[in-house]
């Protein structure tokens, strides 16, 4: 196992972040993939700001790709909060655009480790709780989720690459959509 493995494993496990709801998961884990890779090249002092600027590119495409995800299965799921869910999701950006990338746009280490952390604590304050809020309605609802993923699947709604499945695989299990 790579250290980046290793990283994703122990970041996954010890913030308990596993919501049984695969699309959502797979988007997670990848989550803390990106994390992880960005890590790594912070702690390589001889990357370089290409590298460093790639990857802040990758965690910016997987915001939008995920918030978008989430919004819509929240929306098929009739979830009565949606709007104040994706509030939060605005402000997530909003914090990202302003308070971050135009703050260090010039300085790719320092805005990559200040995204990092925020990255980091994201997962532990709003993955962790206000997203396992929605998990709880989907079991409350007993609430066919599989079958709205495969819809979306089918829509061509979400598409996932054989690296995410590959970490799905490697630390959650069997893929099951």
């Amino acid at each position: 196992m790579s250290s980046i493995e290793e990283n994703v494993q122990n970041i996954w496990n010890s913030n308990q972040l596993l919501l049984g709801v695969p699309l959502i998961d797979i988007q997670h884990l990848w989550l803390i993939v990106i994390i992880s890779q960005l890590n790594h090249l912070l702690e390589e002092s001889v990357s370089e700001n290409f590298e460093l600027d790639n990857q802040i590119g990758a965690v910016l495409n997987y915001i939008d790709v995920h918030f978008k995800t989430e919004e819509e299965i929240l929306k098929k799921l009739n979830y009565p909060v949606l709007a104040v869910h994706a509030s939060q999701h605005q402000e997530f950006v909003r914090h990202i655009n302003q308070d971050l990338i135009a703050e260090h746009i010039l300085d790719p280490r320092s805005l990559a480790k200040l995204m990092r952390d925020f990255l980091l604590k994201w997962l532990s304050s709003h993955i962790n709780v206000e997203d396992k809020e929605y998990n709880y309605f989907i079991k409350g609802k007993n609430l066919d989720i599989h079958q709205i993923s495969l819809e979306l699947i089918k829509e061509k709604s979400i598409e996932f690459s054989e690296d995410q499945i590959y970490f799905y695989k490697k630390i959650i299990g069997d893929w099951i959509i």
